[in-house]
């Protein structure tokens, strides 16, 4: 409608439009309902003007603080820190409400003199010195439970017990949860945290692993080859892509984008080539693996493929529309196309998208999004805080913890 106030016409303003909020779907739709090359002249022109538009909105969005009241808290910014607590009393680790609720993890035990691995929901007892591992507040709140600061810290003690990290490189355990992996009873070792872009979190049981990931991993030095080779440990194969689950897919996707749906009228609907691996991708995603067939791909591989796709996408339409946009910026309606282009992708993000890089289809607004915090959301952390049993049970038993080392 704005278009044809401004006397746009329509082939160039739908390609505007979609070029506004960066939409690649919608530009082939566009393209195969008009059956004109307008759509691509206005998505190379719209494009620009959404991008620059969308990076400024973002930057000025995350620079501020929104808190919601459901917001799970940050990652971005905040750090581990571990702490050798010297036990004044006897007690179970269930009953420890910081371990639990998995906001904390115990690492190493010096019990008689010797220091080893400790076991998830053993007995503590009085005397006894144990590392905790969580966010500074909480370490302090499993100080003042169970006794006090020991004046040592036990993790330095490599005598018998080793810490490392490990990438996550075995094809069986991508899309696995740390409790799944079960190394407290196969090799009697402790997860502390996993490595995943610039963050750190806390190993949590059902922090889901993907390829690439790395795992710091407190156990016995007799154990530590096995842990080796059940883990993998080879970031050459953990950054391989699998170009079978790559491949299939995306057939999976141009095929969904190749059914059509009749519509009353005459008409017809089809998500096409674009919008049909965009969903299969969504859905495959959230399944993350079936049977053998790992959907994930390394954090690595994802970002060089969306970054190639981006290129060649732009690149070859730029040699499509070039000519012709050369000609809109040459003629009156330069301006009025530009009008457009702003007033669709700032109404856009202001009014439909929090946060706003989530209506833009395309990379360019979310490395913003991104900078502030050293953050790597929108890739989400959404851990599950299992609440205290009211029937007089305890709670099931969590194997890992995180550190900040150990």
């Amino acid at each position: 409608m704005l278009g044809g106030v401004l006397g746009i016409e329509k082939d160039l303003g739908l390609g505007l439009f979609t070029g506004a909020l960066t939409a690649a779907p919608a530009l082939d739709a566009a393209s195969r309902l008009t059956g004109t090359t307008g759509p691509s002249v206005g998505y190379s022109f719209g494009y620009p003007i959404g991008v620059i538009v969308g990076i400024a909105m973002v930057s000025v969005v995350v620079g501020r603080a929104w808190p919601g009241r459901r917001d799970t808290p940050a990652l971005a910014g905040t750090s581990l820190t571990s702490t050798t607590v010297r036990v004044h009393r006897d007690v179970n680790l269930r009953d420890v409400p910081q371990w639990y609720e998995q906001r904390v993890r115990f690492s190493y035990l010096r019990r008689d003199g010797k220091v080893r691995v400790i076991v998830p929901g053993e007995d503590l007892l009085a005397g006894d010195e144990v590392v905790a591992v969580g966010m500074p507040e909480v370490v302090e709140e499993v100080v003042a439970e169970l006794g006090e600061r020991s004046d040592r810290h036990i993790a330095h003690d490599r005598s018998l017990v080793e810490f490392t990290r490990m990438t996550v490189s075995n094809p069986d355990l991508a899309s696995r949860s740390i409790a799944e992996l079960n190394l407290p009873v196969r090799f009697g070792a402790v997860v502390t945290r996993v490595r995943r872009g610039d963050l750190e979190p806390l190993a949590r049981d059902d922090l889901i692993l993907e390829p690439g990931d790395r795992i710091a991993v407190v156990v016995d030095r007799g154990e530590l080859d096995a842990v080796h080779r059940f883990l993998g440990d080879s970031d050459r194969k953990a950054s391989e892509l699998d170009v079978l689950s790559l491949g299939l897919g995306l057939m999976l996707g141009v095929a969904l984008g190749m059914i059509t749906v009749p519509l009353p009228g005459g008409g017809a609907f089809a998500l096409g080539p674009a919008a049909g691996p965009l969903i299969v991708g969504m859905a495959l995603g959230a399944a993350r693996r079936t049977g053998p067939i790992v959907w994930s791909l390394p954090a690595g591989a994802n970002t060089t493929v969306r970054q190639l796709g981006s290129l060649l996408f732009l690149a070859a339409l730029g040699l499509t529309a070039g000519p012709e946009v050369a000609s809109v910026l040459a003629s009156p309606t330069a301006w009025r196309a530009a009008a457009l282009s702003v007033v669709v992708a700032g109404v856009s993000a202001w009014c439909r998208c929090w946060p706003p890089a989530g209506c833009w289809t395309s990379p360019p607004p979310a490395p913003p999004a991104r900078w502030p915090a050293s953050s790597d959301s929108p890739r989400c952390w959404t851990p599950r805080t299992p609440g205290r049993p009211t029937n007089g049970s305890r709670p099931p038993t969590p194997p890992s913890s995180p550190s900040r080392w150990w």
